[in-house]
């Protein structure tokens, strides 16, 4: 057998098996390109508009009283402000089972524009599809991660069969052109070879940059890589002293950081201060330069009881630079994979490759269809024949 009916035969038979989870993540995706541009003309409450004069907008610990009462005394997990003209929003989790609510606020006056369960969110939905097929996180996530390995694969299986064997003019016209003119079956072929061929590289992009998220291994190899041959450092969360509990006051504490963080970053996307679910939890604060990505972010943690900030090696925040890195690498991913890094045309780009790569799965079964009828039609000529 031939190199390239071997590949032939690897990319089919790596097709027929990933071919349907390849579908519902590149629909899923198609539909998430522009998730926060549909939601900005949908739904009304993500803005407010800023009062003429130059009004103080109220602090966390206000913004978290007043949700909290609407919450009917659940207790806040985090409290998000954003750029001018965007309400507050403080949101509730609840673990069992998981449901997280987003109260949207006007920051200025303590307005709530909408108490909202993400869970229901159209989005939401499309993104659990997306991440995990809607199935349990733990499997469906596992599927997909390897499904898009297998569809890197592909990608590259397919550049290796579509190579044109030289490069004459009736050659690369098969290679880069549709023939629109010819039978279906032609056409369906050549919407299989051409396309793919065009988006292979923002395709493999996407596909490496989603198994960031899934495929631990190969998110370690790209961080030891980045990073000259380093592992990751383990991950170490600071714990607030306890022994300042009795002058404790935490609404204090927040709203003193948020004055300070505020000051620091007048000119910033988002800033959000987490509300310590216990005792011993520090305050992260998580602080987004960049509107619309997120690769420039990173979070500073302080104690809850004396607002000092937690500086040293191996913290998962700012200052520790191995976990800057593995913070970067995650987020720029992410960036990256949404289109987000390059604006507008990004988003364009990824919801195009996203369409094209949900088309390949489909024009590729037929192909496969077609030569399986052939082969059995040839087979019945042969067996015809025989008997005659």
């Amino acid at each position: 057998m031939s190199f390239k009916k071997l590949v032939g035969k690897l990319h089919l038979w790596l097709g027929l098996a990933s071919g349907l989870v390849v579908f519902v993540v590149s629909i899923t995706g198609c539909i998430l390109a522009f998730e926060h541009e549909i939601k900005s003309i949908t739904l009304p409450f993500l803005y407010i508009t800023t009062p003429a004069e130059k009004q103080a907008m109220l602090p966390p610990s206000k913004l978290i009283e007043i949700s909290e009462k609407a919450m009917n005394g659940t207790k806040a997990s985090s409290v998000y402000y954003y750029e001018t003209g965007k309400s507050a929003v403080v949101r509730f989790i609840s673990k069992e089972p998981k449901t997280v609510y987003n109260v949207y606020i006007n920051p200025y006056t303590g307005n709530i524009l909408k108490v909202w369960n993400t869970e229901e969110d159209f989005f939401r939905i499309i993104l659990n599809g997306h991440f995990n097929l809607w199935i349990p996180r733990p499997v469906g996530s596992y599927i997909v991660s390897y499904a898009t390995l297998i569809f890197s694969i592909l990608l590259l299986t397919g550049i290796i069969l579509w190579w044109p064997k030289n490069l004459k003019k009736s050659n690369t016209d098969k290679s880069f052109k549709i023939k629109w003119n010819a039978k279906w079956r032609r056409v369906n072929y050549d919407l299989h070879n051409v396309p793919g061929f065009y988006i292979f590289f923002i395709a493999l992009t996407l596909a490496l940059t989603g198994m960031m998220f899934g495929v631990e291994w190969f998110n370690n190899s790209i961080y030891r890589i980045a990073s000259l041959g380093h592992t990751k450092a383990e991950r170490i969360e600071p714990i607030s002293d306890t022994l300042n509990i009795c002058a404790y006051n935490k609404e204090k504490t927040l709203d003193h950081l948020w004055l300070q963080i505020s000051a620091e970053h007048e000119n910033t996307s988002s800033i959000s201060f987490s509300n310590p679910a216990d005792a011993a939890k520090p305050i992260v604060v998580t602080i987004n330069p960049s509107p619309g990505t997120y690769y420039q972010a990173y979070s500073r943690y302080f104690d809850q009881y004396t607002g000092k900030e937690f500086i040293g090696k191996n913290l998962y925040n700012g200052h520790a630079e191995e976990l800057k890195l593995e913070r970067f690498l995650h987020n720029l991913s992410y960036d990256i994979h949404v289109g987000e890094i390059a604006g507008l045309p990004g988003k364009i780009l990824a919801f195009a490759a996203s369409f094209i790569c949900a088309s390949l799965p489909v024009s590729g079964f037929i192909i496969w269809l077609g030569r399986k009828k052939k082969e059995k039609k040839n087979s019945n000529k042969i067996k015809t024949h025989v008997i005659i």
